[in-house]
């Protein structure tokens, strides 16, 4: 064992698979007696995540979002190796400047921001932001007239991703020319563009034409006196096996229209604000089952859920259905789970008695009725207090948890690869003067 800021790390070898791993620290929970869902965090997959990266994208340097999760050794690590940090509020800005982050390594991507947070972002040096309105630009000039502000654009609305986030955010392209107009009545100092095509992209080509948009106001922006110098090109990138497409297709065309639209000689700074793209893989949660019911099948139509208690009164031929309840729920590490339902597969730790499979359902442990995980999903029979886990759980899932029902929040537990550990991490871990940001 090792250790990195106070926390354990379990030190592997390449013989010994995940799944593995997480076998052996069931058994061992079931030895000690403890029965909460925790989370098998492997920093060599974070390695390697980054190292494809900068093989694939290397003009482009990754300001990891910080609300994806914020969990404080996948943080430690991302520094270690160099990336940037995108930070949406003082809380954030605040987590990162602890670890010993310079402001220079962070970028404040809120385009509406609150003015307490604009303040602390100014007392610390917080000076790269992005803006997407009029009201936002007279704040900012109030309140920190030296920041070097990102114009975030809007892009294309018929985006295929999990998430479009241009409802909400982004200049569209009609209001540029106005919007630079009062930048520059303010005298503030525009140096770039910033966009994001949504979370979880699945179409790559939007990347294309938000490129073609942003070089479009890097062109007007410079017929209006601004010298742009940064392209922040977002979020929305996987980074996890199986996911809807493969980071290599999506760096391929990002590459290409980059070479479009901003070539080397351009001399523009990219960079870009990955989340789960970093997270998600790192992060395997593993639940057990705290209690089961049986059911009939079909369910009475009266039921809204679909499923009816099984009355051994009335036991048939029927082939029953079962509902598990869960040590971790929609209130804990499963909050996307009405819209990322596809991708929650639960593997179970240990072999099943038989190979038969039963329609089942997963529950939260919480007291309310609409704490479910999965609606149906073919189960074998299974106990109370069997294993199962959840693979690429690292998005979206801590930084969602809340504490309803008093129900605990999963333990992080670290492995990290010993050849990883040894070149990577260990070498670079060093006595860092931390940067310490002024209090409220």
């Amino acid at each position: 064992m090792f250790q990195m800021d106070g926390h354990q790390i379990r030190i592997t070898h390449s013989r010994c698979s995940r799944s593995d791993i997480i076998a052996q620290m069931a058994r061992s929970a079931d030895q000690k007696g403890r029965d909460d869902a925790f989370f098998l965090v492997d920093l060599a997959d974070v390695v390697n995540n980054y190292r494809r990266w900068r093989r694939l994208l290397p003009r482009v340097t990754p300001f990891y979002a910080v609300k994806c999760n914020a969990d404080p050794i996948l943080l430690q690590v991302l520094s270690l190796l160099g990336t940037g940090f995108d930070c949406a509020s003082k809380g954030e800005i605040g987590t990162v400047l602890q670890m010993g982050v310079a402001p220079a390594r962070v970028v404040y991507a809120n385009p509406c921001k609150q003015i307490s947070h604009l303040k602390y972002a100014a007392r610390n040096n917080i000076d790269l932001m992005t803006f997407d309105n009029e009201a936002e630009l007279y704040k900012i000039k109030s309140t920190y007239p030296l920041a070097r502000l990102l114009l975030r654009i809007a892009t294309p609305s018929n985006n295929d991703v999990l998430y479009d986030l241009s409802t909400k955010f982004g200049c569209h392209p009609g209001d540029v020319s106005g919007l630079l107009g009062t930048a520059k009545n303010l005298d503030l100092d525009v140096v770039g563009v910033s966009f994001h095509v949504g979370s979880g992209v699945e179409d790559p080509g939007v990347f294309f034409e938000s490129l073609r948009r942003a070089h479009l106001v890097f062109e007007i922006a410079a017929k209006m006196g601004f010298a742009l110098n940064t392209l922040d090109l977002g979020g929305g990138f996987y980074g996890h096996p199986g996911a809807p497409i493969c980071f290599e297709k999506v760096a391929a065309v990002l590459n290409k229209s980059l070479d479009t639209f901003f070539p080397l000689s351009s001399n523009v700074k990219v960079i870009a604000e990955p989340g789960r793209y970093f997270a998600s893989s790192a992060f395997t949660l593993v639940a057990s089952v705290i209690a089961k019911r049986m059911c009939t099948t079909p369910a009475e139509k009266t039921d809204p859920h679909g499923l009816a208690t099984l009355d051994p009164k009335k036991l048939s031929s029927d082939k029953p259905t079962y509902m598990y309840y869960m040590n971790d729920g929609t209130y804990g590490s499963f909050g996307l789970v009405h819209f990322e339902v596809s991708r929650f597969i639960p593997r179970l730790v240990k072999e099943p008695a038989s190979d038969v499979t039963f329609t089942s359902s997963l529950w939260g442990p919480t007291c309310d009725s609409v704490d479910c995980v999965l609606k149906e999903v073919a189960l074998p029979e299974l106990q109370i207090g069997d294993w199962f886990y959840f693979e690429n759980m690292g998005a979206y899932t801590i930084s969602l948890q809340s504490r309803f029902n008093g129900m605990p929040t999963p333990e992080c537990h670290y492995i990290c690869d010993e050849d990883i550990w040894k070149t990577v991490l260990k070498q670079r871990q060093k006595p860092m003067n931390r940067h310490r940001s002024e209090s409220t």
